[in-house]
């Protein structure tokens, strides 16, 4: 309601402006006048502004400038190429300079025309095959033209925006050939008819309905499918608090916006008539001038009959010129003004209304003191005459929200209750009851907030849908306590109930990191980020889910693509102004390092950010990652056999990060390097100090999560460790010991589980028990048959113990099956089949068996000649062809000697031949002396 003030020997009366209907009626009139100016006058019509991109396997061209939007949409052929033609109203040359650059996969130019006809542009789109298909539709608040272009055959999910399919290889959709439009407010235009008969007999949906999941299954998560390890795990992770969800009451936006008309009668007299100049300078904003004007009136007409109205035109000018003013001593003034306006005239019909205006301005313009004061002195005014008990109510809910600004919870819900229970508008019960919640809820009382809310949800329920904000902030308490079930299901009612709010992109941000808490397909996380970003693009609140998004895919983006993506999280993070949103931004892509193994560069990057804000708040969540990446680093380095790297990293950053750290993986892996490095004593040390810090955490809640949240092995991997270094230290007894304490081996890993075999066997062996240790180790070699890269070692270790027990033809066939795996499947380890090999080949050589030594020395060097010295082992399979009297395939044995010590071996073999080729040639005379006897004797008997 608005308040008309006239002028008359200081009277007033109040009635209403001109109505909804009408002002509506205007409108049309309105726009049907411009649209008949610009089409006969020929003036230019506002231009249209362009913009292109491709996103997801979809070219999305956008169109906006315009209320109403009339164009056509043709597809033509030339030869064999596609194009699809636009003709739409003259757009900007910033916007046909975008145009005209823009190139992609699927559109692959596009030229603009400025000969089209009725001054209109043309657009031609070269598109990249006929099976490229278009979807056109138009778009309220706001206003846009939309034409996407995508692949139509390919197939979708629904789990992705407007039924798209998620490449989980590059995280981008595909969209499909039935896509719903991704908007709010979605108008569809029927050829045949206008658009209001379609908006009669056609439905309209808004924000983000899904036509084909319209009950948001695609972010429900089933109860099977909720991971504790993963719930656990997101503890370390960073969620960033959003803004809570503020609402207005709906009473004071008709107060602030319903500005009094105010009518000066008419008369002859001068007075009269200076009045109604005055009033036509503020009518016409002549704000300045009315100033000076009104100076010189009050000075000659200081108890004017019109200071009623002049006086509250004063203040209303002044208030006007404080919003031009960037300090808050001019806003002071005007509501000094206001105040003396009201002082002076209290039975005003304004006087009621200002006075309650006036606390509402100094509580939007954060002055919460100065409103608190305003809002108690529209309370205890008893000159005012006031109409009911309304104003004073609102003056009570403002109470309650400066109170709850001013972190006074405990004054703000003792006026909200007194409020509920003492007003007697509907409207304000139910709204005081809704902000109890509101109230606990900015004080971090989330629990008492979600009581507050579900009880106003219950007590109230047909006020629901004026107060979004107590379904999205009893959604965020949920999240904040960690009550992730309830919270998922309450953004999603947010979502259903509220499509076109602000908060919707937040509501949406939060299904995604709740799935990715629970543990669902990472491919279905990404979706939902995708989703948020792919409606809410342009939307600042969109850009948390942009921002993971990114991240997530950081892992398998091309080492190319990465530097880009770091920069626009970085960049991103500048456009929104929250106090955490920058720590957030270098946490996000510190993951998206660590993600992809590169350990150090998320080091550096936490570390630069850390000493350059000391102060930060969530500073343990840079630390917990610091320690996290430098373990992970040590892992890594152990994994690729780099002991030494493992020992460098601990000593590069104990004095640093590591100081004071509790993990107990830091140890372990200590432990592990000392022992690859062959210092058992130290390896023990570690080993030791990590299995009793463990069985003290045993059963307990934070033993658990070291499990999860650390790499470590459990208490059964460390005793065997321990049982490792004991028998290496040939403390035969302690090693035993450690091995019986494993009581479950079947918890283990597989490599573990076959270590363990092997060792006890080796103990058996040194216990004298033989039986014991081939039992052991057959049975290993049944469970485990077929899998070459494990039953290596134990078929090694079992004919070593059948040579023992005297089983010479069980042991070479044992030694046997490992050639036979590698010849299979070519998995063998490598020392594994190097050590069979060679104890293959001194036992064929014992028997005598030259054949199979062959067989094996040729398998031997054809393996592994190219990778350690092999020279000794050449001679010997030269040296049997040499014994079988087969020179020629021994010299071409010894023809190819590498490695060390080769030349030894070389000039023992050529020695070899050297000696062979002269007793060849001796043997040779030796036969032809009595050949030649004989012919001698022939001629001397013929002489």
């Amino acid at each position: 309601m608005e308040d008309r003030v006239i002028g008359k020997r200081g009277k007033a009366l109040m009635r209403n402006r001109v109505k909804t209907k009408s002002k509506l009626g205007l409108l049309l009139f309105c726009g049907v006048v411009f649209q008949a100016h610009y089409a006969f006058t020929g003036e230019s019509r506002p231009l249209v502004e362009a913009e292109v991109k491709y996103q997801g396997g979809v070219v999305s061209l956008q169109f906006r400038g315009k209320d109403q939007w009339i164009y056509d949409l043709d597809r033509t052929v030339d030869g064999t190429r596609q194009f699809v033609e636009i003709t739409i109203d003259p757009i900007t040359n910033s916007s046909v300079r975008i145009l005209e650059k823009f190139r992609s996969p699927i559109v692959k130019g596009i030229s603009v025309s400025k000969s089209g006809t009725d001054s209109k542009f043309r657009l031609k789109l070269e598109i990249a095959s006929a099976e490229i298909d278009s979807l056109d539709y138009l778009t309220e608040s706001p206003s846009r033209l939309v034409v996407d272009f995508y692949e139509k055959n390919l197939q979708a999910k629904q789990t992705v925006p407007e039924k798209a399919k998620l490449d989980t290889k590059s995280g981008n959709s595909i969209a499909k050939i039935e896509r719903i439009p991704a908007t709010t407010d979605v108008l569809t235009i029927d050829p045949k008819g206008s658009i209001p008969a379609v908006l009669a007999s056609t439905p309209v949906r808004a924000g983000v309905y899904d036509g084909a999941d319209p009950g948001y299954e695609r972010f429900q998560v089933k109860d099977y499918e909720i991971k504790e390890e993963s719930i656990i795990r997101s503890r370390s992770n960073y969620f960033i608090p959003f803004p809570m969800l503020e609402f207005e009451t709906s009473l004071w936006s008709r107060i602030k916006t319903s500005a009094p008309i105010y009518q000066i009668q008419p008369t002859e007299t001068d007075e009269n008539k200076q009045a109604r100049l005055l009033l036509a300078l503020f009518e016409r904003k002549r704000f300045l001038v009315f100033q000076k004007s009104r100076a010189w009136f009050q000075e000659k007409y200081p108890n004017s009959e019109y200071n009623s109205i002049i006086d509250f035109i004063d203040a209303d000018v002044e208030m006007e010129l404080s919003k031009q003013d960037s300090t808050s001593k001019r806003f002071g003034v005007a509501i000094q003004m206001y105040k003396e306006a009201i002082r002076k005239h209290p039975k005003s019909p304004l006087a009621e209304k200002v006075s309650l205006a006036i606390a509402i301005a100094a509580f939007d313009h954060r002055d919460h003191l100065t409103a608190l004061r305003l809002f108690q002195e529209h309370l205890e005014n008893k000159e005012i005459e006031f109409r009911g008990t309304l104003s004073k109510d609102l003056a009570r809910l403002g109470q309650v929200q400066v109170f709850d600004r001013m972190k006074m919870a405990a004054e703000a819900l003792k006026i909200a209750d007194e409020l509920e229970q003492n007003s007697t508008d509907p409207e304000l019960r139910a709204e005081a009851s809704y902000r109890r919640g509101d109230v606990n809820f900015r004080n971090k009382n989330y629990l008492q907030a979600v009581e507050d809310y579900q009880k106003a949800l219950k007590k109230y329920p047909t006020m629901a849908k004026q107060f979004p904000s107590a379904v999205y902030n009893l959604a965020e308490a949920h999240f904040l306590q960690q009550s992730y079930k309830e919270a998922l299901a309450t953004y999603i009612d947010f979502i259903k109930s509220f499509p076109t709010n602000d908060h919707t992109a937040f509501a949406m941000t939060r299904t995604g990191e709740i799935m990715e808490i629970f543990g669902v397909d990472q491919a279905r996380v990404v979706g939902a980020f995708l989703e948020t970003y792919f409606r809410y693009g342009e939307n600042p609140k969109a850009i948390v889910a942009r921002i993971r998004l990114l991240s997530a895919r950081m892992k398998s983006m091309k080492a190319k693509e990465v530097e880009p993506a770091t920069k626009e999280i970085l960049e991103l993070s500048k456009k929104l102004d929250w106090p955490q949103i920058e720590s957030f931004a270098t946490i996000m892509v510190a993951d998206g390092y660590s993600k992809r193994g590169e350990f150090e560069k998320s080091i550096d990057l936490l570390t630069q950010y850390y000493q350059k804000n000391p102060m930060a708040p969530n500073l343990s969540l840079y630390q917990t990652r610091l320690v996290s990446n430098i373990n992970d680093l040590m892992r890594t380095a152990l994994l690729e056999g780099k002991f030494m790297s493992t020992l460098q990293t601990h000593q590069k950053y104990a004095d640093s990060w590591l100081k004071g750290s509790e993990r107990l993986d830091t140890d372990y892996y200590l432990g592990r390097a000392y022992e690859k490095g062959g210092a058992y004593s130290d390896a023990e040390r570690y080993y030791k100090r990590t299995v009793n810090k463990l069985y003290s955490l045993q059963g307990t809640a934070k033993g658990k999560e070291l499990l999860v949240l650390q790499n470590m092995p459990s208490d059964q991997v460390i005793n065997l460790r321990l049982a490792a270094v004991e028998f290496e230290q040939q403390q035969w007894s302690e090693a035993y010991d450690y091995i019986k304490t494993i009581k479950r081996p079947l918890e283990m890993g597989e490599e573990d589980q076959v270590e363990r075999v092997i060792l006890l066997s080796e103990l058996l062996d040194k216990r004298g028990d033989l039986d014991s240790a081939s039992r052991f180790l057959s049975e290993l070699l049944r469970a485990w048959k077929g899998q070459p890269e494990l039953v290596a070692k134990p078929y090694l270790q079992l004919a070593e113990i059948e040579f023992k027990q005297g089983q010479r033809a069980q042991a070479i066939q044992s030694l046997e099956k490992i050639r036979i795996l590698e010849n299979d499947s070519g998995k063998v380890p490598s020392q594994y089949l190097r050590q069979a090999l060679h104890r293959l080949g001194d036992i064929y050589l014992e028997d005598k068996n030259d054949m199979k030594a062959i067989e094996v020395l040729e398998q031997y060097l054809e393996r592994f000649e190219e990778q350690q010295p092999l020279a000794s082992q050449r001679y010997r399979l030269g040296l049997i062809f040499f014994q079988r009297g087969e020179v020629q395939k021994a010299a071409e044995a010894w023809a190819n000697f590498k490695g060390e010590r080769a030349s030894f071996w070389h000039n023992l073999a050529q020695e070899k031949l050297k000696d062979s080729k002269w007793k060849d040639g001796y043997k040779k005379y030796i036969d032809r002396i009595p050949a030649m006897a004989g012919v001698d004797n022939q001629k001397g008997g013929k002489q």
